[in-house]
């Protein structure tokens, strides 16, 4: 593939005289009616005769009313393309193709003139294909993607769309035979209904049928622009494909152009992130320049063969283009800083904290485990999970002087480690350790990634991690989302207390009061709880419907536990005993892995 490295455009619509290098990815951020349009606009006036898409060109319209009166010459556009030829051709290295157009027309093209009168270049660089995608995606924007499906489908499978041509017009003149001989005992001449050789028409009018996990088959057309957007680079993909399919064998591939408008239109902001995403993995198969009011896509301009352009306006309303600008200074010169800062502090702010909770928690640790060498420092996401699994191994029959080896953390007085706990283990697995250390998590959010053939996740320097068994019995199956408690039975977890007890989603009907007429849950109809969630009191959602009504929280209910162990069976933690035993056999001959 060939890159365009440089354009020069004369006298262009806001563009008196510019001259802009290019890379792999270009990026164009300016406030609106800055001019960021006018190089991709330029680009299609060179390539394809329009400046906007189904515009043509207007020498009117798209002279520079900023241009600089020359005596006695006449009013000109030039647009001069620096075209790097790759090493592996004779001609190679950059050549600058120029066009010059006055309000007659195109006068001048160089092509001709910049290779050897024997030389192959121009049909090399007359493969230069180059695809404008307009900021609105219009109906008729669609239409014209689809006559280009149909064009590179030409291309590349010509015989089987000649057949299926074939076939349907055949198919067509036996079902209208009938009208077929009326015309002729009249005319007294054969005519027949075919299709027309050329089906750029038939594929204007064709559309795609959607579907997705809540709306089955529904025209793309009928769906929002968002979705409709994301449809265009598989698209344009496709099409380049079919062209490379298509072309004659040892012939010279093409290259490819996107001049891509303003993605971000349409799409929700979290949805940028993956068109973004995208637009930039094609860098391998096309040359882009986009335009765009959204840091999710100008930020990619941090990357290598990427680029960014702050375009702004002089005082006398000419376009120029900064590639010196950062995307920080960017955000600030388009405005978007002022909007978000706030949020910035307050959550730096908030980062400040966790990171002195977590550099407290880790201190504390690692003073827990360099107390002594061969222990196994047990980690968890909260302070209930301690104490059911501590306290259960107390009441099992299990190997003394291995548990004698098992140092809980103590979260009572510290809190809960929650998310941050994956973070901690990645810090401590970064440093040596004497000790063995496992992070032990539910099974009801997030599932980590055990190594091949076990039960856990080696992270390397003797940290572990892994998420508590499934069980598979009468009450649960092995994909459940459990938590520790669902290690007792549903009965053991709704057991009455002088408190109160936990429901459970199974307690509440379809509308989300719960069967016994003291609670009612607000979100239970639009989520559809799933029957074995443990609900306990300090659930945002639990409202009292009975002013007597009383529940627990899941602490409270580790208490009443350790308090009567009588009431409770605990066989279902030796799964997580038989873990961390495994765990200790493998701990120290298993090789550091990457702490991802």
């Amino acid at each position: 593939m060939i890159n365009i490295t440089r354009i020069r455009i004369k006298n262009f619509r806001s563009i008196v005289d510019e001259t802009i290098d290019f890379c792999d990815v270009n990026y164009f951020v300016g406030k609106n009616d800055s001019g960021k349009s006018n190089v991709l606009k330029a680009l299609n006036l060179f390539f394809n005769n329009e400046t906007d898409f189904g515009h043509p060109f207007d020498f009117s319209v798209d002279y520079s009313k900023f241009a600089k009166k020359v005596a006695k010459h006449a009013k000109e556009i030039t647009i001069s393309l620096d075209i790097d030829i790759p090493g592996n051709y004779i001609e190679h290295g950059v050549k600058t193709w120029t066009k010059v157009w006055r309000a007659s027309g195109l006068h001048c093209d160089n092509i001709n003139s910049i290779f050897a009168s024997n030389s192959k270049g121009v049909t090399f660089i007359r493969r230069i294909s180059y695809f404008y995608i307009p900021a609105v995606k219009s109906n008729e924007y669609f239409k014209y993607l689809l006559t280009q499906v149909y064009l590179s489908m030409a291309k590349s499978a010509n015989n089987r769309l000649k057949d299926l041509n074939d076939k349907y017009s055949s198919e067509l003149q036996s079902l209208t035979q009938g009208l077929s001989q009326q015309i002729h005992n009249i005319l007294k001449m054969n005519s027949a209904i075919q299709m027309p050789d050329n089906l750029d028409v038939l594929f204007r009018d064709l559309t795609f049928s959607t579907s997705d996990k809540v709306v089955k088959e529904i025209n793309l057309d009928q769906r929002g622009d968002g979705i409709k957007a994301r449809h265009i680079p598989s698209i344009l993909r496709y099409n380049q494909d079919n062209i490379e399919r298509g072309r004659p064998k040892k012939s010279v591939s093409g290259t490819y152009i996107w001049g891509f408008e303003e993605p971000e239109n349409g799409i929700e902001y979290l949805s940028c992130f993956d068109m973004s995403d995208e637009l930039f993995s094609y860098k391998e198969y096309c040359q882009l320049l986009i335009t765009t009011h959204s840091p999710v896509f100008y930020a990619k301009s941090k990357s290598e063969n990427a680029k960014c352009f702050f375009v702004s306006k002089t005082e006398n309303g000419e376009s120029k283009y900064d590639c010196d600008c950062g995307p920080a200074t960017i955000d600030e010169k388009i405005g978007f800083m002022p909007l978000i800062s706030p949020y910035i502090e307050q959550e730096h702010s908030k980062f400040l904290e966790k990171e002195k909770e977590l550099k407290s928690k880790l201190k504390d640790i690692s003073h827990k485990y360099h107390e002594a060498t061969g222990k196994l420092i047990i980690l968890t996401e909260g302070k209930t999970d301690v104490k059911h699994i501590k306290f259960a191994f107390e009441q099992l029959t299990l190997d003394q002087n291995f548990l004698n080896r098992i140092v809980f953390y103590d979260f009572t007085n510290s809190g809960t480690l929650g998310d941050d706990l994956r973070k901690l283990l990645i810090q401590l697995s970064k440093m040596p350790n004497s000790n063995i250390i496992i992070g032990i998590f539910d099974r009801d959010k997030h599932m980590e990634e055990p190594d091949s053939g076990k039960p856990y996740k080696a992270l390397g320097n003797n940290v572990f991690r892994f998420n508590i068994p499934g069980l598979v019995n009468s009450e649960r199956k092995i994909d459940d989302k459990i938590c520790i408690e669902h290690y007792y039975t549903n009965s053991e977890i709704e057991t009455q207390t002088d408190h109160g007890h936990l429901y459970m989603g199974q307690d509440f009907d379809e509308l989300g009061r719960s069967l016994d007429g003291n609670y009612f849950y607000t979100d239970y109809a639009k989520n559809s709880v799933d029957p074995i969630k443990i609900i306990d009191a300090s659930d945002k959602h639990m409202n009292k419907l009975q002013q007597n009504s009383s529940t627990i929280t899941k602490d409270d209910f580790a208490d009443y536990v350790i308090n009567h162990p009588e009431e409770f069976i605990f066989d279902n933690f030796r799964k997580i005993y038989d873990v961390i035993v495994q765990i200790a056999e493998d701990g120290n001959n298993s090789q550091p892995n990457s702490t991802t």
